[in-house]
């Protein structure tokens, strides 16, 4: 077999989404360079919603061999009903996100033939080989399935990722703006372009579910490997923002003040925003950000209460919070988020 067919697909919710699944980029870019036919399928786009049977009828006629879901928290009870509706198609389902992560086995029970634990990458592309005939399921670190007495099997756990210059930058060809916004414009959504800079967050507040992916240890990309990144989405798309989803882009400052210096001096006119813990910020965080045009930091303000901080391990109090405030107040304009 060497035209194998992928399909990679976020659910339908009773809820649009505006915007993309990143890690479904990420997934489809691997697999586009080992030479593989990926089709993503977004049903929660607004501008592009399918239901249960538009997806079945394009099952059919892509004939994919095997489907890769992914799944959050959110609408999860539904999205299993979906699935358990795809099992008549027999076709090989492949679960993963952070909901599969945190519990492999109830995602088998739900439909799930196999459930991909931890990082995707090198763990679709094994699979991929499995579904050729060029290896045994067991071989492959990072999953989950039922044997044939129905028992679930735990392959090794994966390795992280160590070097994530090496990965390909994620895949947008089959997210087209229009879906998320109506509008061909490539600024109609500003928050739509994504970017990972990093992996990981070494901080282990006792209600973030991060770690079950992507572990404890941080791993951080090159700072001229991100701006590459950036400027390839400005030369091809001609975009004017960009919103970094990592879970805290500022653990090594060093690294965030070269990506800033690279974007300063480059000219780049781009509104970007990041996500980080008020506790990271100073005053010459925000300097460097302001220079290099980023104009939007949100933060998970939890508690204004320093015992419930404690208690969720957030490894500051509310003095901390008031000082970084007053940080923030002479930093303006910038537009802050609390979530």
């Amino acid at each position: 077999m060497t035209n194998l067919r992928i399909l990679l697909l976020s659910p339908p919710t009773s809820a649009p989404s505006t915007e993309p699944l990143l890690n479904l980029a990420c997934l489809c870019a691997v697999l586009r360079e080992c030479g593989y036919d990926v089709l993503i399928v977004d049903a929660t786009a607004p501008f592009a919603r399918k239901s249960s049977d538009d997806i079945k009828k394009l099952i059919i006629d892509y004939r994919p061999h095997f489907i890769g879901i992914t799944l959050t928290i959110t609408y999860v009870p539904a999205s299993y009903n979906f699935i358990r509706s795809l099992k008549d198609l027999n076709i090989p389902i492949v679960l993963g996100g952070p909901h599969p992560n945190a519990c492999p086995q109830e995602a088998l029970d739900n439909g799930g033939d196999i459930v991909g634990i931890g990082e995707g990458e090198e763990t679709i592309v094994e699979l991929a080989e499995y579904f050729q005939g060029k290896r045994e399921l067991k071989t492959i670190n990072g999953i989950c399935f039922k044997d044939k007495q129905g028992q679930v099997v735990f392959t090794k756990i994966r390795s992280l990722i160590k070097d994530l210059d090496v990965l390909p930058v994620p895949d947008f060809k089959d997210f087209p703006i229009r879906n998320y916004s109506g509008s061909d414009d490539p600024m109609s959504n500003p928050i739509f372009w994504s970017v990972f800079s990093s992996r990981g967050c070494p901080f282990d507040c006792i209600f973030c579910s991060s770690h079950n992916v992507f572990g404890r240890t941080m791993r951080l990309r090159s700072a001229q490997n991100v701006f590459d990144e950036i400027k390839g989405l400005v030369d091809k798309n001609k975009i004017e923002s960009v919103a970094f989803q990592d879970d805290e882009i500022l653990c090594k400052k060093d690294r965030f003040f070269d990506f800033c210096e690279l974007i300063a001096k480059s000219g780049l006119k781009l509104k970007m925003s990041i996500r980080t813990r008020i506790d990271s910020i100073d005053q010459e965080v925000l300097k460097q950000a302001k220079r290099a045009g980023i104009t939007r930091l949100s933060f998970g303000i939890e508690s204004w209460d320093d015992e419930t901080l404690l208690r969720i391990n957030k490894k500051y109090d509310v003095k901390t919070i008031h000082e970084r405030f007053g940080y923030l107040s002479s930093a303006q304009p910038m537009y802050i988020s609390f979530n």
